[in-house]
């Protein structure tokens, strides 16, 4: 796991210039992040791998960045990584991407989308490359709106292609650069014992699976085209973590050597939290925290649901992370919890997937002339719908009978 995110972090002033100019690019409506968020896989998404075609590829264990590419005063590039708090990392001299068209010419600004890993490399030690999967600009065109297919398609020819042809004319510039730069390899979903085969020779360790739509656009923030794979065992959450202290007898002032009650609070949305349940730490795992003079009060932390102890359980802490998830994302994640899909499960699908693709590829193709659309009938007046008489939904727990997935309702007066 890498330490942080390299690279010098850009000023107040400098960065909301380079935001504005993302934001620009991206047509969107604030400089916020534009990069995308995976929903969880859950059981209803086998279906979906049948209904509709998806590429599917490993989830590296690296930090989820965007890289802006764009032109130096010198006619070289400069290089930006951008994590998920918006925050821009300026990369080191050495990175020049030659034009597609001429590569005597420098790319104009790019915008791609990837995570870093360290690989362990024999021979060579600890690598880092930048593993990409998206774009979202190539060469000041945004291709946003544009399927996986024509995305993946414009990385390889317009920016990979150059860019290997230079490194193998001018093999010193590949030393020069802060870190490698490699496509991330996607297989047909059918494909997935490919994929699986593959992870043993990885360099780097890898968490889960991710199946993204082919033929769905780039959607900033949460997209429900993109689904995150996990083992059962290790489906987790992010939460913002807080320490209750137990009282000094006979004073209210808080005795810090005592185990606190460690509160999960769930982010709803701007600066609300609210408390969501309690993580479990075992007396010897306190005292190494204590030891480590690390804080962990007020920060994000990522847990999973230890199912033996019927618990959360403390994995990391997110520092790469301004908030916790969403509370939406909470509960399909513990949706996800509550009906596991195992990796059996998505291998026994892959006939099927493949039989319904290989359908869709031999029907014939929908017409793309655009169709006769008749005027309406004049003076008609409008249909009257009846108001709708829908039950009132009590959100995505009713029916288990349970909030928390399992577990004691109290702990330590604490109501769950």
């Amino acid at each position: 796991m890498l330490p942080g995110i390299p690279g010098q972090e850009i000023g107040p002033n400098h960065v909301i210039q380079l935001q504005e100019r993302v934001q620009y690019l991206c047509h969107l409506e604030s400089r916020r992040f534009p990069g995308s968020q995976p929903v969880s896989f859950a059981g209803f998404h086998l279906a979906r791998l049948e209904q509709e075609d998806f590429w599917v590829c490993e989830k590296s264990d690296g930090i989820r960045v965007l890289m802006y590419i764009c032109l130096a005063q010198d006619g070289s590039h400069d290089v930006f990584l951008i994590d998920r708090k918006n925050v821009y990392r300026h990369q080191g001299p050495g990175f020049f991407f030659p034009h597609h068209a001429d590569k005597t010419k420098p790319m104009r600004d790019c915008l791609l989308d990837g995570e870093l890993v360290l690989d362990k490399v024999p021979g060579r030690g600890e690598v880092l490359r930048y593993l990409v999967f998206d774009a979202l600009v190539i060469d000041e065109e945004n291709i946003m709106d544009k399927p996986l297919t024509s995305r993946y398609g414009r990385l390889q020819q317009y920016f990979f292609h150059p860019y290997k042809k230079m490194l193998a004319e001018f093999p010193q510039m590949a030393s020069e650069a802060p870190f490698q730069l490699v496509l991330k390899p996607m297989q047909l979903a059918y494909h997935l014992d490919i994929v699986l085969a593959e992870i043993p020779k990885l360099q780097h360790g890898t968490d889960g699976l991710i199946y993204t739509a082919v033929n769905s656009k780039y959607v900033p923030r949460t997209d429900q085209g993109i689904l995150k794979w996990k083992p059962p065992h290790e489906n987790s959450v992010d939460f913002k973590l807080e320490l209750r202290f137990p009282p000094i007898k006979d004073t209210s002032k808080p005795d810090f050597e005592q185990m606190p009650l460690f509160l999960l609070n769930v982010w709803e949305g701007g600066r609300k939290y609210s408390f969501y349940d309690t993580m479990t730490v075992d007396e010897d795992e306190w005292e190494t925290m204590k030891k480590s003079r690390i804080q962990y009060d007020d920060r994000v932390v990522e847990v999973r649901w230890d199912f033996e102890r019927e618990a959360w359980r403390f994995m990391r802490l997110r520092d790469d992370k301004a908030d916790g998830n969403h509370v939406d994302v909470v509960e399909k994640v513990v949706e996800t919890i509550l009906d596991p899909v195992s990796q059996k499960d998505l291998l026994d699908r892959c006939p099927a997937i493949r039989a319904k693709w290989k359908a869709r590829a031999a029907a014939p193709q929908p017409s793309t002339a655009r169709p006769v659309i008749k005027p309406p009938p004049y003076n008609l007046p409008p249909p009257k719908l009846p108001f709708p008489n829908a039950p009132h939904w009590q959100g995505s727990c009713v029916g288990y009978g349970f909030a928390r997935i399992r577990g004691p309702s109290v702990v330590n007066g604490w109501v769950r």
